[in-house]
């Protein structure tokens, strides 16, 4: 035997390799799950040769530290040989008298202690010591789905089956057979970017092929082709389907290389006989989005946010979506626009800051499709609009003499007499500030006797006059002409033809109005007007306009007015002797404007850019002297999930994304027959208290909290508290938590404040996953767990040691002064403390 190679334990698993060789194997042996009754012993590749040909010093080395059967995790070992000699792990077998399971093709390490027997009709292999032989699939962990797979339908793969159509090319690095399987539930994937997709018949058949509840909890993969609605109709019932092929953070679009784009907001699509898509699973486009529906978040006041499976639909709330919108995902990732008339300006502002807000991933493959003329107007400049012909808009606008902007080309038909109106742009007043200006919805009229500056109108590219009737000289227009940014800048929308009804104002942010009415007359001028540029032809002089009596049909369109409006110049009458003080953008102290009821949930006001920036300011909340009292097995109702709903406001919203993400990963939390809607929002409640754990919340918050905290793994092990040094804590003390505490896991050491509470505990709820990876060793104790003092002792530091009632003492004891010293040897003296792991521990 080579003296380098040793058998030593690393984590749960053995390791045979060669001193300082095969990290990799050591990597894998870390990283197995412990199985019960059985030693895994995973061969590196400088020591399967040893194994192998049954080394004697090898063999005597794994004799001394198994117990119980052993898996050997190294290639072919369970193979025959090619002159028909028996399996090593045969002759193991009979060596050791343990039962030995080894694979019998090649192996495929995968992500977290996964691992992958590859290969045609290859998987583990059991011999016993009496010569006895079992078959088992080819994964391990197995999942509960492997021995209910057909063995005969399509190509195996880590995932569950791969369906394609015969001939199809080999795709021996298609990352399809690197990805971990879901142990919840099996993943059918049909066809492969580049060839054809099989016969949807041929894949209904290898569906029907599999047991009742493999097939209601399979899910389906369309791998570069679109089978799922053709399969839903095949079979006349429901078919799942995932929009991406999974990854490591949920779905992902690859291209025809296999290289991930992006990552859809549609995780998960149901698919019915005859009907459209339901989408049943999904993310937020941006975190701090208010869900109005399912699937579907506010963009702006009255136009919503679908989730789609190409990307998301932006539509107003009263426009109804065409199924043809709905078209299945691709390799870019869709903004599509709808809109049947004019898009306000808060819309085009919001568009820009969500396309400002998406992930890098979406965003670099994003496109933008708009479905009508409006929208086409409404997108232009975005990233990801692609104007082919590159035509400057067709709108142009003009300004009638009681302030109103018109479109030069009318929505409706116009009758000529409408020239009547026209006020040449010749006698627009100059804008001071045209990087920050906005379009000027109403404007003031000048002095007819007073010389004419030009004016930039930002977000428009045509700026004309109404043509006069045939016969008489059109009137010219000298206004200056500003092309819309990259980035559209917010325009007011443009409004249709006069009618007999009043024009509505442009909305425009609520903002506290100053108490005094502003003056008339125009503001002081801030800067010299410029000369007025001089016409080639002399035109006729026109009279100036007279402002017609205010009426009911001709509403007043200064309250419409942006911000930016005050920024507008003009030279001062001769008959104002008295100055007049330029409005500034800060309004005199008046009322404080009532808070709505979306503004008591969360920012739901404003633009996306600030929801997305700024975080929810936190109530004032009321100190409550008792602790809420929740029985041990209580259950949310849909009332109180609602109200819990209502009451956290963008909270909510927030973190019901962290777990829709988290079911994506480990959808075996969905446990068989529950109520999906309870299990997500108890799961969100749960998520808000860990990261508030201080918070006061009502009662029906706590219901759900621990509806909520049952769902989810329990820790068996060392947790970790701090307590205040003064805390009377004696042995036999019996503490009580009658609402959920958080704790971390003692192992990997981090210091806490005060004095060092170990807790030895079997029902401790494990938050990795649920929470961000900085806090994945967080835990919750749940209410009434009941806890004995079993030794307080005093060395370096103050220590109470604690286990759940009812385990054995001597055996917890031993436990805890063991972690005791595994944190004394491992943690760091200079490590910040964990504060929120710190407070006190009721005494009963």
């Amino acid at each position: 035997m080579d003296d380098t190679i040793t058998v030593e334990r690393v984590g749960h698993a053995l390791l045979v390799a060669s001193r300082g060789a095969d990290g990799d194997a050591a990597a894998l042996a870390a990283a197995l799950a412990p199985e019960r009754y059985r030693t895994a012993v995973v061969v590196g590749a400088s020591a399967v040769e040893a194994v192998a040909r049954l080394d004697p010093w090898v063999i005597a080395d794994l004799d001394e530290h198994v117990s119980g059967s052993v898996r050997l995790v190294a290639p072919n070992l369970a193979a025959t040989g090619p002159d028909g000699e028996l399996p090593p792990a045969h002759l193991l077998a009979e060596r050791l008298g343990v039962e030995v399971v080894a694979p019998d093709d090649a192996l495929v390490p995968l992500q977290g202690g996964n691992v992958f027997v590859a290969g045609s009709d290859a998987g583990w292999v059991a011999y016993r010591p009496d010569g006895g032989r079992r078959r088992s699939g080819p994964r391990h962990p197995a999942p509960w789905w492997q021995e209910l797979l057909p063995r005969d339908a399509g190509e195996q793969i880590p995932l569950g089956l791969w369906l394609r159509a015969p001939g199809s090319p080999e795709r021996a690095d298609d990352p399809l057979r690197t990805r971990v399987p879901d142990p919840g539930r099996l993943t059918v994937v049909v066809g492969a970017p580049g060839e054809p997709a099989p016969g949807v018949p041929e894949v209904a058949e290898v569906l029907r092929a599999l047991p009742g509840e493999a097939r209601d909890r399979a899910v389906l993969v369309c791998y570069g082709c679109d089978v799922a609605q053709a399969l839903a109709d095949e079979l006349g019932g429901p078919v799942r389907a995932l929009h991406g092929v999974p990854g490591p953070d949920g779905p992902v679009h690859l291209d025809e290389c296999g290289d991930p784009t992006w990552r859809p907001f549609a995780l998960e699509s149901v698919y019915l006989p005859g009907a459209a898509p339901v989408v049943d699973r999904w993310l937020a486009p941006v975190p701090s989005m208010t869900m109005v529906a399912p699937a579907a978040y506010r963009l702006a006041e009255g136009w919503r946010l679908d989730v789609l499976p190409r990307g998301v639909l932006a539509r107003p709330d009263d426009l109804v979506p065409d199924p043809a919108w709905s078209e299945p995902a691709g390799a870019t990732a869709d903004l599509v626009v709808a809109a049947g008339g004019a898009v306000p300006a808060t819309v085009v502002t919001a568009l820009a800051e969500l396309v400002r807000a998406l992930p890098d991933d979406v965003r670099e493959n994003l496109r933008v499709v708009p479905t009508s003329p409006f929208a086409a107007d409404a997108v232009r400049g975005l990233p990801g609009w692609d104007d082919p012909d590159d035509a400057p808009r067709r709108h142009a606008v003009v300004v009638t003499p009681d302030g109103r902007v018109l479109p030069a080309e009318p929505l409706l038909a116009v009758s000529p007499a409408a020239a009547d109106l026209v006020v040449h742009l010749d006698q627009v007043p100059e804008v001071s500030d045209k990087a920050t200006a906005a379009p000027a919805v109403g404007v003031p009229r000048r002095a007819p006797d007073r010389p004419v500056a030009p004016v930039e109108v930002v977000g428009v590219d045509a700026v004309v006059g109404v043509p006069e009737p045939e016969g008489s000289a059109p009137i010219p227009a000298t206004a200056t002409v500003a092309r819309r940014a990259a980035v559209p800048a917010p325009v007011a929308p443009p409004l249709v033809a006069p009618t007999s009804q009043p024009v509505a104002p442009a909305p425009r942010p609520v903002a506290p109005l100053p108490t005094q009415p502003a003056p008339s007359a125009p503001a002081a001028a801030t800067a010299p007007a410029a000369p007025a540029p001089t016409p080639t032809a002399t035109p006729a002089p026109v009279p100036p306009p007279v402002a017609p009596e205010p009426t009911s049909r001709v509403p007043d369109l200064t309250s419409a007015l942006p911000a930016a409006v005050s920024s507008l110049t003009a030279p001062p009458s001769p008959r104002r002797t008295p100055p007049v003080e330029p409005i500034t953008a800060t309004p005199p102290a008046g009322p404080e404007p009532i808070a709505g009821p979306e503004q008591a949930t969360g920012p739901t006001t404003g633009t996306l850019a600030d929801r997305v920036e700024a975080t929810p300011a936190e109530p004032v909340r009321p100190s409550r002297r008792e602790p809420l009292q929740v029985p041990r097995d209580a259950r949310s109702t849909a009332g109180q999930r609602a109200a819990v709903r209502a009451a956290l406001g963008s909270r909510y919203d927030v973190a019901n994304r962290a777990v829709a993400r988290l079911l994506a990963e480990r959808p075996g939390l969905r446990a068989p027959g529950a109520d999906a809607a309870a299990l997500t929002a108890e799961l969100t409640v749960v998520r808000v208290f860990a990261l508030d754990h201080e918070a006061d919340h009502d009662l029906d918050f706590h219901t759900c909290l621990a509806a909520g905290l049952r769902r989810l793994p329990t820790l068996r092990g060392v947790v970790l508290r701090g307590a205040p040094v003064d805390a009377d804590h004696r042995v036999g003390t019996v503490l009580t938590l009658p609402e959920p505490t958080l704790a971390g896991n003692a192992l990997p050491a981090r210091p806490v404040p005060g004095t060092e509470v170990l807790i030895w505990s079997t029902t401790a709820r494990r938050l990795d996953g649920l929470l961000d990876d900085d806090r994945r060793d967080d835990v919750l104790l749940p209410a009434h767990t009941r806890l004995r003092v079993l030794a307080v002792e005093e060395t370096d530091r103050r220590r109470v040691l604690l286990a759940e009632e009812g385990t054995p003492e001597d055996q917890a004891l031993k436990r805890l002064r063991a972690t005791v010293a595994a944190r004394a040897a491992t943690g760091p003296a200079d490590e910040e403390e964990v504060t929120r792991w710190f407070g006190d521990l009721p005494v009963s």
